[in-house]
This record gives C-alpha cells, structure tokens and sequence, in this order.
C-alpha cells in the first residue's frame, strides 16, 4: 500500500508502507530541497527533471544545482 499526496509546487509524494520516498513533478523524478527518493533503510538519491545528479549530501546538491555542473 502507498500514500500519494499533492505538494504545493504541482508535485506529488509517494509514500510506501516501509517508509520509503520518492518525489515526482510532471511524472519524473524531481526535488529541488532534498533527495527525490529516500529509502527507509536509508539510501538517498538526489533527482532534477529525470536526471540523477552524484552527490552524497544535500549541502553537495545544493553546491551542485548553483554551479549546474551536471548540466
């Protein structure tokens, strides 16, 4: 079983029984202030209109999305 909520920005949050995450805007996995996918064991994954941006840490995704270096 899932929970889907709508977000303020037009994009929804799917949530999962375990507790996992993942966040879509216009069907692609996409967050700008933290990881589009948690997972309850607690990988993470940071996401930008579909494309996996490589980073550890938020602090390294926010560097990363000012310097748009994975464009």
């Amino acid at each position: 079983m899932r929970k889907i909520t709508k977000l303020h920005n037009g994009g929804e949050l799917i949530e999962t029984n375990s507790g996992s995450k993942y966040y879509f805007l216009n069907g692609k996995n996409h967050r700008e202030d933290g990881p589009a996918i948690e997972f309850a064991g607690g990988g993470k994954y940071w996401y930008v209109n579909d494309i996996q941006v490589f980073c550890t840490t938020q602090e390294e995704f926010e560097r990363l999305m000012r310097l748009k270096a994975f464009w």
